[in-house]
């Protein structure tokens, strides 16, 4: 009996002890170090730049924050050079998840929303300082959230160049250009652009152009400088003809799918670095971009020459704005947009 009244008088001090603090207690999740609940992903980043570039290193900025910022929620990696397929296959698997983030050309998302091939017309814009009063408009911001609805997640367009003539011939007038084939990327506005300036427009994927241009598959294409870079063209097409053409917007996209398994805390972190460090890269990637233009006339590997009157070449291609604008619906309205920050 008395054995039997210990016992419990034990086990009321210490029932009394536990509410009174004196028993050690689990400790509740401390709200202030978020990282003891971190569950860590890999995001695959999906590009076509070489590592040694300045765009590279300033993209892997961005991904380091996100890495620090999320206490390790969110871990990005690299594979260069296109090493994860063209940007339409990794455009796909950004839809499903199955790539995390891309940088790429934005002129993909056209086939999202036909009022994105805007940005593919000859002569739209007159310098970088005219492209960013359009994206700055409630018109473009409401274009890039749309794409959320395609499980796309993007919120800054940038300008990394202007795409110009890269030629194994030299050309400087648009009679130079008739019956040359050129290789454009697979959209009406490039191919319309090449064939209204009288040469014969192709298609051929992008690892692909320079054995094009070295075996006169092609005549040339029409790329920024930085592509000319990227597969070495310039060691077989050694003219440039400047004519700033068409705009090269690109970015960094991010799988809407990716982003919403994420910590609301992940989440907020990684797209709000997104938006301060984004103009940046972009501003990082148009200044190397003209840095290889300037290395190339330097070194004398290519011969640029600067068209100073467009007039016979925006008059040439002026049929294909009314073709766009006639085919793809917004096209129009968002001319109208561009004309008015012009």
């Amino acid at each position: 009996m008395k054995k039997v009244c210990a016992m419990v008088l034990s086990l009321a001090m210490a029932i009394s002890l536990s509410a009174c603090g004196g028993a050690k207690e689990t400790p509740a999740p401390d709200a202030s170090n978020p990282s003891a609940a971190v569950t860590p992903v890999t995001w695959k980043w999906a590009c076509n730049l070489l590592e040694d570039t300045d765009g590279a290193r300033a993209m892997v900025k961005m991904f380091d924050r996100w890495t620090e910022e999320t206490n390790g929620e969110v871990v990005v990696e690299p594979y260069y050079q296109s090493a994860l397929g063209s940007e339409a296959d990794v455009i796909q698997n950004v839809q499903t998840g199955n790539v995390q983030v891309a940088q790429l050309s934005y002129a993909l998302l056209a086939q999202f929303n036909p009022a994105w091939n805007v940005f593919d017309l000859p002569f739209i814009f007159a310098d970088a300082d005219h492209f960013y009063r359009f994206m700055a408009t409630d018109e473009a911001k409401a274009m890039m959230q749309g794409f959320q609805e395609n499980g796309i997640w993007v919120n800054y367009g940038g300008l990394q160049g202007f795409r110009n003539f890269n030629m194994t011939t030299e050309c400087k007038t648009i009679d130079d250009f008739k019956g040359k084939t050129i290789r454009a990327m697979d959209n009406a506005s490039q191919l319309g652009a090449v064939e209204a300036l009288g040469g014969i427009a192709i298609t051929m994927p992008y690892a692909d152009c320079y054995n094009g241009l070295n075996t006169g598959v092609c005549d040339g294409w029409i790329p920024i400088y930085t592509g000319m870079n990227e597969i070495s063209s310039y060691e077989v097409a050694h003219y440039v003809c400047e004519c700033n053409m068409i705009a090269s917007t690109a970015g960094i996209i991010i799988s809407q799918k990716a982003l919403d398994a994420l910590s609301p805390s992940a989440k907020e972190a990684v797209t709000r670095i997104y938006d301060e460090m984004m103009p940046g890269i972009m501003q990082t990637m148009y200044d190397e971009d003209q840095a290889y233009k300037e290395a190339y006339i330097a070194n004398g590997s290519v011969e640029v020459y600067e068209v100073e009157d467009l007039t016979p070449f925006v008059e040439a291609v002026s049929p294909v704005w009314e073709e766009i604008a006639a085919q793809y619906k917004g096209v129009s309205e968002m001319i109208d947009v561009i004309n008015s920050v012009r």
